[in-house]
């Protein structure tokens, strides 16, 4: 029997020292979790769940003093006090960010660079989101790809996009899409707005076949991840691109895709836009 007691012990010993200590805490894990739902509804427009999400995961970071995730969860608020008009609530949101970053560690300024970016976005700021967005070398590269991102959107907008941004552009979607691979907390629509915003530019720029190749990727990943709305631009761009190429029939087709979306999405903004380029192709107007 004393044999058989010091053999368990040993045995208990052994299973004890073999098990690996976790990352992080299981509030992280569960947090992480919320705040990729969280994300999904907002893209959704389901605003009120968002809410929600963002606040419960906010206080599951807090609780473990994880900085990042709570001002992800802040931002996150901060762009749904801004898509609803509530300037004060935007304001108060980013002024506790601010602080957040000063006191705890200011290279997370990125969170506070990514909301300001996305308020400019939302009033059509191209001037002022060129002039913003401003990567360093020192940030995540999943803030690199969204501010490289704004920064070639924008630059084509005003017609100054370089073909030196697109390279780097496209040198961060790649790397990024390596990550998406391995890991699948990362988000999707990141990558298909950058390969979006390249396919604008080669569009722009008369790179045809590469604006078609950018733009097919962008659409195959939407479809792929849900992101309907980007769906619908990248059926509409990928119909102007095969105008221009001259290939009316596969553009006709493009352009009704991306009409059907945005009346299922109600975007009349958009369906009156499609229309006059759909009316354009069959030469309906000049």
């Amino acid at each position: 029997m004393r044999i058989s007691i010091i053999v368990l012990l040993l045995l208990s010993l052994v299973a004890c020292s073999s098990l690996k200590p976790p990352l992080h805490p299981a509030a992280k894990y569960d947090a992480d979790s919320y705040l990729a739902m969280a994300r999904e509804q907002e893209a959704v427009g389901d605003i009120s769940a968002a809410i929600k999400s963002y606040s419960y995961a906010s206080g599951l970071y807090s609780s473990c003093a994880d900085i990042e995730g709570k001002l992800s969860c802040m931002a996150g608020l901060g762009r749904i006090a801004i898509t609803e008009g509530k300037q004060k609530a935007y304001q108060d949101i980013a002024n506790d960010m601010k602080l957040l970053v000063m006191d705890t560690n200011p290279v997370l300024d990125y969170h506070l660079l990514l909301l300001k970016l996305y308020e400019l976005q939302t009033r059509h700021d191209y001037a002022a989101l060129s002039e913003t967005a401003m990567d360093k070398t020192h940030y995540p590269l999943y803030a690199r790809l969204q501010i490289s991102t704004i920064k070639l959107q924008a630059d084509s907008y005003l017609g100054k996009s370089t073909d030196s941004e697109a390279k780097e552009l496209l040198g961060f979607s790649k790397q990024y899409r390596k990550l998406l691979k391995k890991q699948n907390q990362h988000n999707p629509e990141l990558l298909s707005a950058a390969w979006h915003a390249l396919a604008y530019h080669y569009y722009l720029n008369e790179y045809y076949t590469n604006a078609k190749k950018y733009i097919s990727y962008a659409c195959d990943w939407d479809y792929l991840s849900g992101n309907y709305k980007g769906l619908g631009h990248g059926y509409w761009l990928k119909g102007q691109i095969e105008a221009r190429q001259k290939d009316k029939t596969a553009a006709l087709a493009n352009l009704r895709r991306a009409e059907i979306i945005f009346e299922a999405l109600q975007d009349s903004a958009a369906i009156q836009a499609v229309k006059g380029e759909i009316a354009r192709v069959k030469g309906e107007t000049p």
